[in-house]
């Protein structure tokens, strides 16, 4: 990982976060260095969904799901 991601905490809402995604993987079987990115977000957002359908019947799941969003500052 190169040394200007090491101390970075993840923001969506700044500009920083927005702007800089697209360099952030750097893998020479990938041509674009975004798509890494866009897949892990389209799998966490996929396990999400998942995550928020169970809750609604299974109170861990419900705790769970309340947890994450403690913890990720969305809550």
């Amino acid at each position: 990982m190169p040394e200007r991601y090491r101390d970075c905490t993840f923001d969506l809402s700044t500009d920083l976060c927005k702007n800089c995604t697209s360099n952030y993987y750097s893998n020479p079987m990938v041509n674009e260095g975004n798509d890494p990115y866009r897949w892990r977000t389209e799998m966490a957002r996929a396990f999400m969904d998942r995550v928020a359908l169970a809750a609604r019947t299974d109170p861990v799941m419900k705790d769970y799901l309340k947890e994450a969003l403690i913890r990720c500052r969305i809550s």
